[in-house]
């Protein structure tokens, strides 16, 4: 049997970066009930991604072929005793090993708010009859799994937005820019502040400026769709994007696409605040080889910080491009 295997780079996308979370549970409830091997896996754009196995190796498969993704879009339990009298056109019966399966039993991971997370996948290579003690112990460490991960969430993310909190993204920022480095391929950070953002909050309050905050990170998630794109709250008011494999280019096109979506989205038409929402943003990239040799990602990311200092000089409601001739931060 294959060992405990686990995806570091699709596993950070989403905010998961300790593997012990699911190697004690994955080996356990496979151990426990006989089963060949167990799997969490995530949706990941059009695929059904593995980030965590035990007794297989991680990979992905297609979303419409895949059991575990039919698990997540119902969001309930799906159980096959004997999957040698299914369609294998529909859906695949092939573990990411190569092995064909028999069994199969997927149950929903969920968020404190009841929305699908992932799913916990069992697999054998032969059609089980499990009994209702085995099927109530495999639910139990589906639980087990699901509060360690809605504990991890809060040590990872911002509570209020949903962005990544300040404290991962910098662990994070750290293990990506080492990647970049390693592999040759730009990195685009930007920072990004709401302008006058106290004074919209002593004129509209504090529920209403939460609020505008929440909209605010939601237009960020619909701007910033890839991959590997990451969003992070790191003060009241501040943001920091990272865009890895993005040239400056296309890290100011985006974050223009994005600023124009909050100018125009008029998330305070309902209050009595007389001005729309804008921001301001700083956009530095590491493009060349003797910059991804030589610059640290502190240096890169207080090269954003100039360029959105910048930004705010001139006016707020921009998106500047860090270059070496820019004002210093006074």
């Amino acid at each position: 049997m294959l060992g405990f295997n686990f995806d570091v780079g699709v596993a950070a996308e989403y905010g998961i970066r300790d593997q012990s979370l699911f190697s004690d549970i994955l080996q356990l409830s496979a151990s426990h009930i006989g089963c060949a091997a167990a799997v969490f896996s995530i949706r990941d754009i059009g695929d059904q991604a593995a980030i965590a196995a035990y007794g297989t190796q991680t990979g992905r498969i297609p979303a419409k072929k895949s059991f575990s993704a039919l698990v997540s879009d119902k969001n309930k339990e799906i159980l096959h005793r004997d999957l040698s009298t299914s369609d294998p056109k529909k859906f695949t019966n092939t573990l990411p090993d190569g092995r064909n399966y028999q069994f199969y039993l997927g149950m929903p991971i969920r968020t404190t708010e009841g929305k699908v997370f992932g799913t916990l996948s069992f697999y054998d290579i032969e059609p089980r009859e499990p009994s209702e003690r085995q099927l109530d112990e495999m639910r139990r460490f589906a639980s087990l799994l699901e509060g360690i991960l809605r504990l991890h969430k809060f040590a990872a993310y911002d509570e209020l937005t949903g962005a990544f909190n300040r404290h991962f993204f910098f662990d994070h920022l750290e293990q990506e820019w080492g990647r970049a480095k390693r592999n040759l391929f730009p990195l685009t950070l930007a920072a990004l502040d709401l302008d006058n953002f106290k004074s919209l909050n002593d004129s509209v309050g504090h529920a209403q400026g939460d609020l505008a905050l929440k909209a605010c990170v939601k237009s960020m998630r619909s701007i910033l769709r890839r991959g590997g794109d990451v969003i992070a709250r790191t003060g009241g008011d501040e943001f920091i994007v990272l865009m890895p494999n993005t040239d400056q280019r296309n890290g100011v096109a985006l974050m223009e696409r994005l600023r124009l979506m909050i100018e125009n989205q008029q998330i305070l038409a309902d209050t009595q605040h007389s001005q729309n929402l804008t921001c301001s943003i700083g956009v530095s990239c590491a493009v060349t080889r003797k910059d991804q040799e030589s610059l640290t990602w502190k240096v890169g990311l207080a090269r954003a910080d100039k360029a959105l200092y910048t930004a705010k000089n001139k006016g707020r409601n921009r998106v500047v491009s860090y270059h070496p001739e820019l004002p210093d931060i006074e």
